[in-house]
């Protein structure tokens, strides 16, 4: 019914001109982190490097038109499905040797990204029909060495984590065939971790969106000079404070020893490049389809669950075992024994001072997420919203050890 609800909300959106949306959920393959598609590792091939052995991947997709077998031949991935005609006009997309690419050119592909995510707004494409800002901003995040992906972020312009939120929803508009060129193998449970004790960290970046007066004001068309947009940083420290005010902070994601669910941690900044580590803010991912709170922005693909102080289970964070109430997330259930335990009272999200936020993919494993926060409860501006981006941050060693097998 959510995906339903979600269809009919992008189709009648203001920021589509689609009579007709088509939703694959490419992203979504798997109905539980617990069940994954069948796979098979095999050395197919010999790396340049002597020392190093591709892994082959085969992956089975479920589609509406038919069912795909995306294989990983060498460093190029594609599927069967680019010789369908419907897609032969399309640029293939495909996965690259990233271990060949010097650092001039990783560099030019991050300035690459970057700039078409903050430039995005302003095209002006001669086929309207034909583009699809998601799908441009994708195909350039692609290029990217994984491990190289953070380093977007940190080339954003003010105002660009915005304009990426609004272009991330243009890939629910994209149809069967497009959709499974454009993702190929791709899958979000390949960005997370996978087992216990396993901790991933992720970079992320946060903006306001302010509307406020002009600082310099004209007699001429005073109407219009009222409020104007512009960005700023939303973690500003509060009035006596020894902090700076920063947009960068951090999630450190782990599964759950038990449960097998993702659950995260925020790392606020404190400072002089210091974090405040002493500070419990817990969230668990929940992977699904669910519309947002407003209209325009039709939906997202999964959400940031926070305990809720004001539920009387804390949404879902506090369980009954034996007769005795208990929390889904303990002290010694984190990875590491380092790390503040969870308040017993809850603790809102850091960035919406709610229960959720919202994400979607942007693209391979770069995400973008809003955060609404409402000054009035049910009354949603976008002044008030917080705009953040996240993306993995690990090296080019470890790159290679989850991906190759090194003798």
């Amino acid at each position: 019914m959510q995906c339903h609800g979600l269809m009919r909300r992008i189709a009648s959106s203001r920021e589509t001109s689609c009579s007709k949306a088509v939703f694959v959920c490419a992203l979504h393959r798997l109905p539980k982190r617990t069940q994954w598609p069948s796979s098979e590792c095999s050395t197919v091939f010999k790396h340049h490097s002597t020392s190093l052995k591709a892994r082959k991947l085969v992956t089975r997709v479920s589609s509406p038109e038919r069912d795909v077998v995306t294989e990983g031949i060498g460093d190029v991935h594609k599927s069967n499905l680019w010789n369908d005609p419907r897609v032969n006009g399309l640029e293939d997309v495909e996965e690259e040797d990233f271990l060949a690419l010097t650092d001039d050119e990783i560099e030019d592909r991050v300035d690459e990204a970057a700039g078409m995510i903050c430039v995005i707004d302003d095209l002006r494409p001669l086929e309207p029909g034909a583009f699809n800002p998601c799908a441009e901003i994708w195909k350039r995040v692609a290029r990217v060495p994984p491990w190289a992906r953070h380093r977007i972020l940190q080339e954003l312009e003010p105002g660009a984590l915005r304009s990426l939120w609004k272009a991330s929803m243009a890939r629910y508009v994209l149809d069967d065939a497009t959709s499974l060129q454009l993702i190929g193998s791709y899958s979000v449970w390949g960005d997370f971790p996978q087992q216990p004790g396993q901790v991933f960290t992720f970079d992320a970046r946060c903006e306001m969106w302010d509307l406020r007066s002009k600082p310099v004001r004209f007699f001429v068309d005073q109407k219009l000079q009222d409020r104007y947009p512009r960005s700023k940083p939303w973690l500003v420290p509060s009035p006596g404070a020894a902090q700076f005010p920063s947009d960068n902070f951090k999630f450190e994601f782990f599964v759950h020893p038990t449960s097998s669910e993702l659950y995260a941690r925020v790392v606020m900044p404190w400072m002089f490049g210091l974090d405040a580590w002493w500070v419990p803010s817990y969230l668990r991912l929940k992977p699904e389809l669910c519309l947002t709170p407003m209209r325009e922005d039709a939906g997202a693909d999964m959400t940031l669950e926070f305990p809720d102080p004001s539920s009387p289970n804390l949404n879902g964070w506090l369980k009954e075992v034996g007769g005795e109430v208990q929390g889904v997330l303990t002290r010694e259930q984190l990875p590491s024994s380092s790390w503040p335990g969870p308040r017993p009272g809850g603790a809102w999200s850091p960035l919406s001072l709610s229960a959720r936020d919202y994400v979607r993919v942007a693209g391979p494993g770069l995400y973008v997420g809003c955060a609404y926060r409402a000054e009035v409860a049910g009354q949603y501006k976008e002044e008030d919203f917080v705009y953040f981006a996240m993306a993995r941050r690990f090296s080019k060693e470890q790159y290679i050890l989850e991906n190759y097998d090194v003798e």
